[in-house]
């Protein structure tokens, strides 16, 4: 399980904010959150920022995105919908469900390429592969910690605690939604999550200027009905 030095945690929030930043000049403006995934050797293995806007899914938040493009790979794009995460508390979509999902939709995305017609015609060494390669990337999740911009929501925490990442660290607060002490504090309720809230004042500034300018633009997804300012 990686810990991470306050100056390390400082170091990785920049370069998030960095990114952040970035998700202010997409055409769909999304809510600039974002993720990395840090693996034990202190080195970036994933990353995002928000999807809600694009994606049209408001479950897609920075902290499940960088997760499942770390499990799928190369085959995220093909993928994403599918979401792992969800099969650790449903007892409908087990892990095995979710990996049968997987191959189905794989072979659907790249028929040509594998030659499969139906998950019960996979080749038992293919699917092991493929299955031992899953599993080795889920179990390696366990070690790995998250930095994000902004204190993950209720969903995201649970989200975390359900896939075993254990130490979290963020700079600025969720009051409407937060999962880690503004609203709910999760991470008393399950004692395997650590909660590491970084008061740097730059990196707290930054955040949240970043996030008053996006609300200042107007949410371009928004319903005209809904939206509280107009779209500059």
């Amino acid at each position: 399980m990686v810990e991470l030095t306050e100056e390390e945690a400082i170091n990785f929030l920049n370069i998030a904010l960095g990114e952040a930043e970035k998700s202010l000049q997409k055409e769909l403006k999304e809510m600039p959150i974002f993720c990395l995934l840090i693996n034990e050797e202190k080195k970036i293995i994933s990353s995002s920022y928000n999807y809600t806007n694009e994606s049209k899914n408001g479950s897609r938040h920075s902290e499940l995105i960088a997760i499942d493009k770390y499990i799928y790979d190369g085959n995220y794009e093909q993928m994403k919908n599918l979401n792992l995460i969800k099969c650790y508390n449903n007892n409908e979509n087990s892990i095995e469900k979710s990996i049968q999902d997987y191959f189905v939709s794989l072979d659907e995305k790249k028929n040509s390429e594998l030659k499969i017609n139906n998950y019960e015609n996979i080749n038992d060494k293919y699917m092991n592969e493929k299955y031992n390669k899953i599993q080795e990337r889920i179990n390696n999740l366990k070690k790995c910690c998250i930095v994000v911009t902004c204190e993950p929501c209720i969903m995201c925490v649970y989200a975390l605690k359900l896939i075993g990442i254990k130490n979290i660290y963020f700079c600025c607060l969720n009051e409407r939604f937060g999962g880690c002490g503004s609203v709910l504090s999760l991470h008393k309720k399950y004692e395997d999550i650590n909660v590491h809230y970084i008061e740097h004042p730059e990196c707290s500034e930054k955040s949240i200027n970043l996030m008053k300018a996006f609300y200042k633009a107007g949410n371009p997804s928004a319903p005209e009905e809904k939206r509280k300012r107009p779209i500059s």
